[in-house]
């Protein structure tokens, strides 16, 4: 399974959404990690931080989406099961 970091959109935005410590993290428990190239510079992390820590970039937002499912979706996974009863 892929972890995709694309670069904030928003006008004067200085977040990202995963930084490079916690790439290991992903790796180790089996995900693939990419990162859009620049994803991190507002925030102070380049790339070769992220290709350090174990992460691949790619160089646009197409790059990093491409291949995605067209299951993929936000949001919580649906049900499949009906809740339990309470009483």
């Amino acid at each position: 399974m892929k972890v995709g970091v694309p670069k904030e959109t928003g006008s004067g935005e200085a977040r990202v959404s995963l930084t490079p410590a916690f790439v290991p993290t992903l790796t180790r428990a089996g995900l693939e990690v990419e990162v859009q190239a620049g994803a991190g510079a507002p925030a102070g992390y380049d790339d070769a931080a992220y290709v350090e820590k174990g992460a691949q970039v790619v160089p646009t937002r197409q790059a990093l989406f491409a291949g995605a499912t067209s299951s993929s979706r936000s949001g919580p996974p649906p049900r499949t099961r009906a809740p339990a009863a309470t009483t």
